[in-house]
């Protein structure tokens, strides 16, 4: 399901939601970090998401994802890795 799909949804604007939270989160525990770098990042991690069958983590995911870029420097998937 795309995410353009998600947004016309209940589910969707409950995730969109969901995102925004993180965003708002993510911004509060890095002020140093410029807010719209925080939502491009969340935004980026979202797209990679898109395809993604089962929704509920994906807000839980995307917020991991993007801490451990703004901590580490690593993007994507793979810095998972580093908080083990």
């Amino acid at each position: 399901m795309s995410n353009d799909i998600l947004a016309r949804t209940d589910a969707g604007a409950a995730e969109r939601q969901a995102i925004d939270q993180v965003i708002q989160a993510l911004t509060t525990r890095f002020p140093e970090v410029p807010a719209r770098s925080i939502t491009e990042r969340v935004r980026r991690a979202h797209d990679r998401f898109a395809g993604a069958p089962i929704r509920d983590f994906v807000p839980v995911l995307i917020e991991r994802e993007v801490r451990v870029d703004l901590v580490t420097g690593v993007r994507g998937p793979l810095a998972d890795n580093l908080l083990d």
